[in-house]
């Protein structure tokens, strides 16, 4: 029988191949100025993340363009890969949002996490917290509202409802998978509090993703990979945004 992991192990493999490298965040990395930063990026393999802003967009518009990207991209990959683990592929689209809603959490109202996200949150703006709160139970933060209310560890979370997504007894891939959420947790901490730019913190993520190229393990292995790009792009365009409008971080 015909491995269906193969042909979207490859893809993500040349995929792989057209990621910024240590070289480019560092230069990247140097560029003050909003503008010059987007038109940098423009020459790059990153291109399709900023395609359409400008050193005049708002960082609320720049973040959500990016997210929406992502969700599109995930999409997309999940469509490779058989039915069952579908869902599981889905879920990864959250951790572009855990950054987001970790600065919100130590004060957040429903209302105010209503105002994080792009559809299907957006509509519900206008709703009272209650009725809102019920909404939000429909959409894909559900499984985060616990730990949102309670001030838990959201990367904790949003693993814990990863692991429940996973489908069949594979004993021998479960290792592997838990291996991946394992690394993630380090490299995410690592970029997230700038200690290290995606490329480095990508070198955790690269050994299961080389090592296990034709199995489910792939599609996280890489998507986890995007996950911290999006990250340091974030942190990179989102500062200098701030900075043109005379906001705070």
């Amino acid at each position: 029988m015909t491995n269906p992991c193969i042909f979207p192990g490859v893809r993500l493999q040349a995929r792989l191949g057209r990621r910024l490298d240590e070289r480019d965040w560092q230069r990247l990395g140097s560029v003050r100025d909003a503008q010059h930063l987007i038109d940098s990026l423009l020459q790059t393999s990153a291109a399709g993340w900023v395609r359409g802003l400008d050193s005049g967009s708002s960082a609320e518009l720049a973040e959500q363009q990016l997210k929406l990207r992502a969700g599109e991209q995930t999409e997309e990959i999940a469509r490779w890969y058989p039915r069952p683990w579908r869902a599981a592929i889905r879920w990864t689209r959250i951790l572009t949002w855990l950054d987001t809603l970790r600065r919100q959490q130590t004060a957040l109202g429903t209302g105010e996490l209503l105002r994080l996200a792009p559809t299907p949150l957006e509509p519900l703006a206008g709703h009272e917290d209650e009725a809102a709160l019920k909404h939000l139970h429909e959409t894909d933060f559900a499984p985060l509202l616990p730990a949102l209310g309670t001030g838990e560890n959201l990367y904790s979370a949003w693993y814990e409802h990863w692991l429940g997504l996973w489908p069949g007894p594979d004993r021998t891939l479960q290792r592997r998978l838990t291996d991946v959420g394992r690394r993630l947790h380090l490299a995410h901490s690592a970029v997230s509090l700038g200690e290290q730019d995606p490329a480095a913190a990508s070198m955790l993520l690269l050994r299961p993703l080389h090592q296990h190229p034709f199995t489910p393990v792939a599609p996280f292995a890489y998507l986890a990979i995007q996950a911290l790009d999006l990250t340091g792009l974030r942190r990179l365009l989102i500062d200098r945004l701030l900075f043109v409008h005379g906001e705070a971080a």
